[in-house]
Parts: structure tokens; sequence; C-alpha cells
């Protein structure tokens, strides 16, 4: 998991300059994102629960000023730079008292967020049911799995078995 999250963040700050990628990073077990934290491309960071709900509320409120900019300007998607919400554990997210407000935040970016140019990296290393709900599962529109434990694991991830064999 960390491996390829690290792929995927290191190939963003090599392709992109921090004008054309925005990150915000959320880091509950304050270990995996922390050395990021102060890259030019980081535009916050979270490393517990509360920090992490105001990030996914001002990216709510940033996703509705690029919909404003893209009606005003009679286009489909927003001409700007690119905000990636990388969440290294949703576990301890989802698990957490304020879950409610961070599924309705993270919902409203995962179903609306592509158009505006926002978009959600989230990982796990606890692909089940509490973690990743069969509501929210779908609205990711690409899902990597690796090892899982069980075949009802890898089907909550990718939707059929097969990563228990990996």
């Amino acid at each position: 998991k960390s491996t390829l999250e690290n792929a995927i963040i290191g190939d963003l700050l090599k392709s992109k300059a921090p004008s054309e990628a925005r990150l915000i990073l959320i880091d509950p077990k304050r270990s995996e994102l922390q050395c990021l934290k102060d890259l030019p491309h980081t535009i916050g960071y979270a490393d517990n629960v509360d920090k992490a709900v105001d990030l996914f509320a001002w990216a709510v409120k940033e996703m509705d000023r690029r919909y404003r900019v893209i009606q005003e300007e009679r286009s489909r998607v927003y001409r700007g730079s690119d905000i990636y919400v990388v969440i290294d554990e949703i576990h301890p997210l989802v698990l957490s008292k304020r879950k409610g407000e961070i599924w309705q935040l993270l919902s409203l970016l995962l179903t609306q967020g592509r158009a505006s140019g926002i978009h959600v990296i989230a990982c796990t290393q606890c692909p089940n049911r509490a973690c990743l709900p069969n509501t929210i599962n779908p609205l990711f529109t690409t899902r990597i799995g690796m090892h899982c434990v069980s075949p009802i694991e890898s089907r909550q991830v990718i939707g059929f078995k097969g990563c228990e064999a990996l």
C-alpha cells in the first residue's frame, strides 16, 4: 500500500509543478505522509480527525467555487491546478465520532470533484465493510486491490475475488 501510494505521489511531484498539482495530505497514523507536508505542492496536512474534517470541508468549498468559475466560463471542466486529496489510512477516520461528516464530505468530493479538478486517493489496510461501506465504495472511479486476507475483502475492494491469491 505504502509503495503504491508513494509511487503515485512521486509521479505527481515529478511530472507537475506546484502550480499544476496541489496536495491535501490526510495522515491519521502520522507516519506515511508527514515527510511531504512542507513541500511546495502541499496546501494542507492533517494528522487527526478534526483537521481532516476541516480540510475535507475546505475542499468541498473550493469545489463549489470552481463550479461557479466553470459556469461563468461556460465550460465543462475547470482550467486550473488539480488538487489531490491523499488519505493514507481511511480506517481511523471512518471509525471516529465524526464519520458521518467525513462520509458526507467525501461523497461530495467523489461524485462531483473530478470535473472541478479535485481528485481523491484513499488507501487502507482494512478493506472491510466498516471501512468501505457499499454506499461509498462504488463512488471511487478506480479501485486497486493488493493482497487481501480473504475473497470477501477482495470483493469489497474490487468487486470480485482474486486479491487473496496475489
